[in-house]
């Protein structure tokens, strides 16, 4: 019974798959036109304009969704754009284009990888035969889900603008179709859940895509039948053909050519099958839209002219009908798009509508976007992940059920089982585990699934210590893994198992096994030549000098010492050699002291009449501030008064002041009675103090010097002779004369 309804499931309709998993009902196109068909009629908006690249298709262009419609990614076949409309790490010039002014191919695919949820190949060609038809690989589990390109593989040059999608037999695989340029070759590509084969099958068949001075034979559309039976190819160029072909999607053989149009100058360009492949529409660029009647006994006699001028490309959408750009002339831009309502019709009755589709103010050019219905998604998502990572389980492929319930196989969980649509679960341990469910649908039936899934540990990955290197000097980065890594990515983009750097800064790398993956990074530092910025110094005399050089080098000094800290306190000469493993350098020094502050006034000061002072304070480099905020270092005083001075530096301050007075006899006491009579008043002949340092004489009434003493130091008491008697007294600032009466 179980085998019995497992068979049913794998062979569902594949357009009731495609209409259930939502993976194509998004585009972008034009001048970053979006339609959305997750809405009924279609829904229109326009992609911000946030990175260095605006969007901008001429002609091809993709777009995926996930299984509930929701954008991943989109391309105009130069450069990718994530969710969130940045430009994917390594999305720049995806095919190879130098520049982006270069108007891009007529086709562009999308291609989920079988039975991967995970990761898409990006299929792309220069435009007009001018390179290579180039497989990019784009991971969406990397940038928290936003997804990078980790991969770029050409697959053949020269290559036409014409690719196509068809599953193979089997189920299990997919075949990439693409035409040489220069030649009649079609080649086949397998594309397994491993990677696309380069291996080519190789079908000589039909006209030769003959190279031309533009290019121009180059483009065209190559599209399949919905069965995966026919193939239907344009050649757009000075040759305007349309051929449709037989193919065996067990062997990638294409045969049985049968020419609709023979070389015309009304140019052929768009194709599409009907849904039910039994019509196969053509687009003229001066000729109209054309309709092919399949299943007639004369295919080539059933054409029929559908629409005057209708003459760009042609796009089945998600919803059954094909939308056609609404332009008039292939030289202009359209803000509307025709549409084919009911394209299995035979004539009229396949309701063309001209201009039935508005865009608002965005437009579209020549292209349309491609939407690959040959998907093969796994019927249980997640069939390989890593232990202790959460992960959503669902089915794929199908709905319609009620109730659902899920075993996990993970017996030692508490968390083995679950009834929501999209449980999440945890696997502790590496394994493989047996996963059981059973879908319950409204008629009572119910139908069970089982699958394996292998759980993986992360793998081991040491890149090594931060490195220093010398200047101009490489060095090759190998990382130690273990024996599971399938993959590596490093920061740059670039994929190789070893990296050779010379460049400054953190590089990092990501390693993958088939599930999971671990990151390691390294900072990368030059070590350059010692630079030993010394300089003559001055210190205070309390002070000490630390110098301290760069601590990455081995330092020898002129005093025998070694280290790249010292402490000096004591004046002198002192050099020093720097060295490491890149170069050496040599540094020298002088340190001296700073002299100390002083200044001294001496004692205080008396003046003659008109005489004046210098104070002289100067020192070696200070700052000085008298009294009266002068800041000269020399003062001349020629006042009475006090006066002082503050000296400062860097190191000290110190300070002195004087007293200044000038002199006024007149006001000083000479007394002209002594009386020597032991009573203790008026003994000796006592003069006004102010009068110190002076020199003092007297004489006798007949002239007779009869003492004399410098300095004087008031002790003469008349010799015990009474009578009167003449003195002399000089001092600093004159001559003073009198008499003096000794009783």
């Amino acid at each position: 019974m179980h085998r019995q309804i497992l068979f049913v499931f794998f062979f569902l309709p594949c357009a009731f798959v495609h209409a259930q998993s939502k993976r194509t009902n998004i585009g972008v196109f034009g001048s970053g036109t979006g339609m959305d068909f997750n809405f009924s009629p279609p829904h229109v908006f326009s992609v911000p304009n946030t990175g260095e690249y605006r969007f901008d298709s001429f002609e091809g262009s993709a777009a995926i969704s996930d299984f509930n419609g929701n954008l991943l990614f989109y391309s105009n076949g130069i450069h990718v754009w994530d969710r969130n409309h940045q430009i994917m790490a390594n999305g720049y010039f995806v095919n190879g284009i130098p520049f982006d002014s270069d108007p891009n191919a007529a086709q562009c695919l999308i291609v989920p990888i079988p039975k991967d949820p995970f990761r898409y190949y990006l299929i792309t060609a220069r435009m007009q035969g001018q390179g290579a038809l180039t497989c990019s690989l784009i991971d969406i589990r990397l940038r928290q889900g936003l997804g990078d390109v980790v991969e770029k593989i050409q697959i053949f040059s020269p290559s036409t603008e014409k690719m196509a999608i068809v599953k193979h037999t089997s189920g299990e695989s997919l075949w990439l179709i693409s035409h040489e340029y220069g030649n009649n070759r079609f080649r086949a590509n397998l594309i397994t859940e491993t990677g696309i084969d380069m291996q080519s099958i190789i079908s000589d068949v039909g006209l030769v895509h003959r190279l031309d001075v533009r290019g121009s034979n180059a483009i065209g559309y190559l599209k399949p039948s919905h069965d995966g039976k026919l193939l239907a190819c344009t050649v757009a160029g000075d040759m305007g053909t349309l051929e449709h072909f037989k193919f065996d999607a067990s062997t990638g053989i294409v045969s049985e050519p049968v020419l609709l149009i023979d070389e015309n100058p009304e140019v052929s360009y768009g194709i599409e099958f009907s849904p039910d492949d039994s019509k196969l529409y053509v687009t003229q660029l001066f000729g109209g839209l054309y309709q092919f009647d399949l299943a007639a006994s004369d295919v080539v006699g059933s054409k029929t002219k559908i629409y005057k001028r209708v003459e760009a490309a042609l796009q089945l959408g998600p919803d059954g009908k094909i939308y056609a750009d609404g332009r008039r002339s292939p030289y202009f831009t359209a803000d509307t798009l025709d549409v084919i309502h009911n394209p299995n019709a035979p004539g009229e009755d396949c309701k063309f509508d001209k201009n039935a589709f508005y865009l608002g103010r965005n437009y579209t050019y020549s292209g349309l976007p491609e939407f690959v219905s040959d998907v093969i998604d796994p019927l249980i998502l997640h069939d390989k992940f890593c232990a202790n990572q959460q992960i959503e389980f669902r089915l794929t492929n199908l709905s319609g059920f009620t109730s659902i319930n899920w075993d996990f196989g993970d017996e030692g969980s508490q968390q083995n089982t679950s009834s929501e649509f999209y449980p999440r679960h945890t696997y502790t341990k590496p394994g493989t585990y047996r996963i059981r469910v059973a879908a319950h649908y409204p008629t009572g039936v119910t139908i069970p699934y089982e699958q394996n899934v292998s759980v993986l540990d992360k793998p081991s990955l040491e890149l090594g210590r931060d490195t220093i290197l010398c200047p101009q000097q490489s060095i090759t980065l190998k990382p130690i893994v273990d024996n599971s890594v399938t993959k590596f990515i490093w920061k740059d983009g670039s994929n190789e198992s070893t990296k050779v750097v010379n460049t400054t800064g953190f590089h990092r790398v990501t390693v993958w096994n088939e599930a999971c993956s671990t990151s390691d990074s390294l900072r990368l530092s030059f070590m350059e030549s010692p630079t030993l910025a010394l300089k003559d110094t001055a210190i205070c005399f309390n002070q000490k000098l630390r110098v301290d050089l760069p601590g990455t080098y081995d330092y020898t000094w002129s005093d025998g010492q070694t280290g790249a800290l010292r402490l000096f306190e004591a004046p002198g000469q002192f050099s020093v050699k720097g060295m490491n493993r890149c170069a050496s350098a040599n540094g020298k020094f002088k340190l001296s002291i700073v002299p100390r502050l002083a200044v001294d006034f001496g004692a205080d000061t008396i003046l003659c009449s008109g005489e004046i002072l210098t104070l002289d304070a100067t020192s070696h480099d200070a700052e000085y501030t008298w009294s009266d905020k002068s800041t000269d270092p020399v003062r001349v005083v020629d006042a009475a008064g006090d006066y002082s001075v503050t000296l400062s530096n860097r190191c000290e301050s110190v300070s002195d002041s004087i007293h200044i007075r000038y002199d006024n006899t007149l006001e000083y006491f000479i007394p002209n009675i002594i009386t020597p009579n032991a009573d203790g008043l008026n003994e000796t002949f006592t003069i006004d103090e102010r009068f110190g340092n002076s020199e003092l004489s007297i004489f006798n009434k007949w002239g007779k010097k009869i003492f004399s003493a410098s300095p004087y130091e008031n002790n003469w008491s008349g010799e015990q002779i009474d009578g009167v008697y003449l003195y002399a007294l000089r001092y600093r600032c004159g001559l003073k004369k009198g008499w003096i009466q000794v009783r």
